[in-house]
């Protein structure tokens, strides 16, 4: 019916006025038809017509009504995309917790200028080293000489990042003054020792307890005490293993979480200037 408007169900394009008015295009429904736009644009593109220049692309936006500021951040996130840090895989490490940790944020400065005063905090308050230098990102690791590990003990900050494996940052351009500046982490190293603590753990307590367990067997005992104590002695064995693992599990988990505050703090402290 002409001037009838009809709702919208799961994003899709309904009509919103006359026979001849063309159907409004919801948000949802925008995004579906600009992705498969690209792919059909991708599949009949001659070879090497594979890229586009940035200000077609800022054009082309402009054009279907987003904004050149946002296109621009999500340009600089593409381009930030750092190289992957593995993250160990094992049902006993993933279930201590995540290795990798991220954070990022766009901050006033240029992004050789934003990476130097990253650079000057690691080597100098966070008992860090350059690990290596590359154009597109850089990577600090902890010190473990006998200096480094004299500091962190003497002094009364808490180095927050001295357990991570490596910190990457990638630092890429928005505009002329500001920078997408995004730090990664992983904490292998630690959730192997993590691991590795709960395993010996573990080991002790049932070694212990199949010891103990041999000598109710072998004694003299009465059946009916003997079971009895045999059932105490399972589950105080489960108990010191379920402590212990509760214990180093929140231990590793508090680990990470000060560290990615570390990051966070780190790029609040380049966001103020």
């Amino acid at each position: 019916m002409a001037g009838e408007r009809t709702e919208t169900a799961g994003g899709a394009m309904v009509p919103v006025g006359g026979a001849g008015e063309r159907a409004a295009i919801p948000r949802a429904a925008l995004e579906r038809v600009l992705a498969r736009a690209a792919e059909l644009q991708a599949a009949a593109a001659p070879e090497g017509a594979e890229v586009i220049p940035e200000a077609q692309l800022l054009e082309i936006a402009r054009e279907v009504g987003l904004d050149a500021a946002h296109v621009r951040t999500a340009l600089a996130e593409e381009r930030a995309r750092p190289a992957a840090l593995l993250e160990e895989g094992g049902w006993l490490l993933e279930a201590l917790g995540g290795a990798r940790l991220s954070a990022h944020r766009t901050v006033p400065g240029a992004p050789d200028a934003v990476v130097a005063a990253l650079s000057a905090t690691f080597t100098r308050h966070e008992t860090m080293t350059v690990m290596r230098r590359t154009d597109t990102h850089h990577s600090w690791e902890p010190r473990d000489d006998f200096g480094a590990g004299l500091q962190r003990m003497l002094s009364a900050q808490r180095y927050a990042l001295a357990g991570v494996d490596v910190v990457v940052a990638t630092a890429t351009a928005v505009d002329g003054t500001r920078t997408l500046v995004r730090l990664e982490a992983t904490l292998n190293r630690a959730r192997r020792q993590a691991r590795t603590t709960v395993a010996a753990v573990w080991t002790a307590v049932g070694g212990l307890a199949a010891v103990v367990a041999a000598l109710l067997v072998l004694l003299p005992l009465p059946e009916a005490p003997r079971l009895l104590s045999l059932g105490g002695l399972g589950a105080f064995a489960l108990l010191c293993g379920a402590t212990a693992w509760g214990a180093v599990r929140r231990g590793y988990r508090r680990a990470a979480a000060r560290a990615q505050l570390r990051l966070e703090q780190l790029l609040d402290e380049r966001e103020r200037g």
